[in-house]
């Protein structure tokens, strides 16, 4: 007997935002935040795909954070949540979360057991946020204490990328807001960022600027998140020059250990869903030198409240981001929970190979010898998340041949 196949990627079925809202929790990570978390929950609008999320140090916390998305959400669509689709994690089968969702009139949806896919768009918004935050960390090569500023900060990316769940390529925010966003303010993350330093706050040949280390966007005043790894602490700047190829030395980012006691946690922010947009021109002030200089970026643009708070991610099943593997080698790959599709997708792999006469043996020449390969293992999703595929791949170690490859 094998498993039902599930069904083919569907359409985007809400009529109007806050129809149907999907969630999933992710966690534990291996690495607390700068505010102690290990967790963190997303909720994503079917209708818009917009996605806000929040990090906790728990997951008991999954209702407190359902409550401020809530607040927040009905407040800017001015209509109420009808559908939550969760998975059967306890922390959405809670008494009091079920309690609270029955007073509210909010149907819960869940899926049934063992079959993560049918939750497919908020397990794979999880995986996205987590490849695209491992991706950014090791980027701007940093530690991986700043998982929560990097997550926060993809989230807000994504919300203002096209997605093909929406026809017409359509950004996420340009459905829920109905205008384009404005990213003319997005910069590289983990890069090096120069505040002005006000004159109150320096003497005649201090510096103007300071050295910060850019982090995100801030959701409760128009400015940019700035680590100072000097002070240890988060600070929101306005005025800030950026340079994006610039990502500080290896040591002074590894000496930024999470168990320091001095460094001050991130605070909690309020949820807003949008801010006025701030229509400032870009002002210089006159200059005695010939040299021409960029003007400091002035921040204004809308916001959305993509996330609060630096809290923690939960953990759930075998397809949410955190949680899936992919081997890295056969002998992964026969242990994994999913050996027999990877297995299947090596012998279909080994079969193509020798159907198509892809190689064929020769005598070595004297004093040469021969690379050896690797396999790779993939899992393809479709937009929904579900994984529609195990796909293998036997590649021959070309890195192995430095500069004596020959074509």
């Amino acid at each position: 007997m094998h498993r039902k196949p599930f069904l083919a990627r569907e359409e985007i079925r809400s009529s109007h935002k806050l129809q149907l809202v999907h969630s999933d929790v992710c966690g534990p990570m291996q690495t607390e935040s700068f505010g102690g978390a290990r967790y963190f929950v997303t909720f994503t609008d079917d209708y818009s795909r917009c996605c806000a999320v929040y990090f906790m140090k728990q997951k008991l916390e999954v209702l407190e954070k359902f409550k401020e998305f809530e607040a927040a959400a009905t407040n800017e669509a001015g209509r109420s949540i009808g559908i939550l689709r969760t998975d059967n994690g306890g922390e959405y089968l809670s008494t009091e979360f079920q309690d609270y969702l029955k007073a509210k009139g909010i149907k819960q949806e869940l899926t049934v057991p063992y079959s993560l896919q049918q939750n497919g768009v908020a397990e794979r918004m999880n995986r996205t946020l987590v490849e695209s935050a491992r991706s950014m960390i090791a980027q701007a090569r940093l530690s991986k204490m700043y998982w929560a500023e990097a997550i926060s900060t993809a989230v807000y990316v994504r919300n203002r990328m096209p997605t093909i769940a929406i026809k017409g390529n359509t950004t996420p925010y340009e459905r829920w807001y109905e205008r384009k966003p404005n990213v003319s303010h997005l910069r590289v993350f983990g890069c090096m960022a120069f505040p002005h330093v006000p004159d109150s706050k320096r003497q005649k040949l201090d510096k103007k600027a300071e050295r910060l280390r850019f982090v995100g966007y801030c959701r409760t005043s128009k400015g940019y998140r700035l680590f100072d790894e000097i002070k240890r602490k988060m600070v929101t700047r306005r005025d800030v020059e950026f340079n994006e190829n610039d990502f500080g030395d290896k040591d002074e980012m590894m000496t930024t250990k999470s168990q320091d006691q001095t460094t001050e946690d991130v605070k909690e922010e309020t949820v807003e869903f949008e801010e006025e947009k701030v229509g400032e021109e870009v002002s210089t002030e006159p200059r005695t030198s010939g040299r021409t200089r960029k003007a400091p970026v002035r921040y204004g643009y809308d916001e959305y409240a993509e996330t609060a708070s630096p809290v923690h991610p939960a953990r759930h099943g075998a397809y949410n981001a955190c949680e899936i593997e992919e081997p890295s080698s056969m002998s992964e790959a026969k242990e994994n929970q999913h050996s027999k599709e990877w297995m299947a997708a090596a012998d279909s792999e080994y079969n193509s190979l020798m159907e198509n006469k892809t190689w064929r043996l020769v005598q070595l020449p004297p004093g040469r010898t021969a690379i050896g390969c690797r396999w790779v293992f993939r899992a393809k999703h479709d937009s929904d998340g579900r994984v529609n595929r195990f796909k293998a791949r036997l590649v021959a170690k070309r890195y192995a041949l430095g500069l004596e490859l020959i074509v």
